[in-house]
């Protein structure tokens, strides 16, 4: 009898061998999990970005859940069991809908008229009904979204084990193809990074305007036969330095200028700064071009002042930034175009909570 042919089921198993069903790269298989590890590690360890990357993710917040443990205790049936696993699977459906315990509690009573008003006798009932029904409204549109956001999210790997191999050895298009998430292309109102397009676009408008303006404003010399043969060299090079592509600014630290109507909501009144202990006798002073900026957090940098101020700027004579350090940390000099604009910036800035303290804002003196 030949023995050499016989096989051990256990053959796969021994010490020395790895077993076949743990081989992962045999046949390019892949499983769910291995693929997103590795698409996180790569994106993780990829440094390579842009700010278009930076501003086309798409943002997504998970509610928090609470793990509660079931409330079962001794001998119970499997029947009771499920029960009791299906109600607890209720209220963390009805927690993600946006309700409170107390509602919960008001809607799981409501599923039995004689509970409820043994629960509330006192209670109106024409109240009772108006409130169950904003409770009802609530979870319908809370069950709504939840299944929208749901739609959106791939098949994870407790829905299908392994993946399947063809006959050939390669794995069918249909169980590998997994739904990417679109990139937002909407601007949300409060996200910096949505200003910095329209930034970057006024910011080349400026430079080019005043390159125009300084090859206008250049005296024409009168063209003699000595020097043609210079002027051609210096037209060609001129021409090839206005062919070369601009800088982009925003790839460096551009400052995105904050709205007005963040800077209002964010600012404390004259009567507000006045309670403070050290502005209690509190006097903008006398008018003129330079800001005296006092109470500043020591953290403070100046990008994020030139992020209030940076709107005054003129083509002409932009805005000074002097942040001060060592003894007299927490204050700055603004110098601004004109009186006007320091008038405006002192009624727009003042009482700016930055970094959690208010800035305090007086007129400063000009050097003679």
């Amino acid at each position: 009898m030949n023995y050499d042919n016989l096989r051990s089921p256990y053959e796969d198993e021994l010490p020395g061998k790895c077993p076949r069903k743990r081989l992962r790269g045999e046949h390019g298989v892949e499983t769910e999990s291995d693929r997103l590890l590795q698409e996180m590690l790569t994106k993780q360890l990829d440094t390579r970005f842009s700010v278009k990357h930076l501003s086309e993710k798409q943002k997504h917040f998970t509610a928090a859940g609470n793990y509660v443990e079931l409330p079962v205790a001794g001998a119970c049936s499997l029947d009771e069991y499920k029960a009791v696993g299906s109600r607890e699977h209720e209220i963390q459906i009805l927690l993600q809908c946006g309700l409170t315990n107390e509602e919960i509690e008001l809607y799981l009573q409501s599923k039995d008229s004689a509970t409820v008003k043994q629960k509330h006798p006192l209670m109106d009932p024409t109240m009772l009904n108006s409130r169950l029904n904003q409770i009802e409204l609530k979870v319908k549109n809370g069950k709504k979204c939840i299944e929208d956001a749901s739609l959106d999210q791939p098949k994870s790997e407790e829905h299908f084990a392994y993946l399947g191999i063809d006959d050939d050895g390669t794995l069918p298009s249909k169980n590998i193809t997994c739904t990417e998430s679109c990139s937002s292309q909407t601007a949300l109102p409060k996200d910096p990074m949505s200003h910095i397009a329209e930034f970057s676009q006024r910011l080349m408008e400026r430079v080019m305007s005043r390159r125009k303006k300084k090859r206008q404003t250049k005296p024409e010399q009168s063209p003699s036969p000595t020097n043609e043969d210079e002027k051609q060299t210096s037209d060609k090079g001129n021409e090839c330095t206005e062919e070369k592509p601009l800088p982009d600014p925003t790839i460096y630290h551009a400052v995105v200028p904050l709205p007005e109507h963040e800077i209002a909501a964010e600012r404390l009144g004259l009567d507000g700064i006045k309670k403070l202990p050290r502005f209690q006798n509190y006097s903008a002073g006398y008018e003129s071009e330079v800001l005296h900026l006092k109470n500043l957090h020591h953290k403070t940098d100046i990008r994020e002042l030139m992020a209030l101020f940076c709107r005054f700027d003129e083509e002409a004579c932009p805005v000074k930034y002097r942040l001060l350090s060592g003894k007299l940390r927490g204050q700055a000099f603004i110098t601004l175009p004109n009186v006007q604009a320091a008038k405006r910036a002192l009624e727009l800035c003042n009482g700016y909570v930055l970094r959690g303290k208010p800035i305090v804002i007086e007129y400063g003196k000009n050097k003679t």
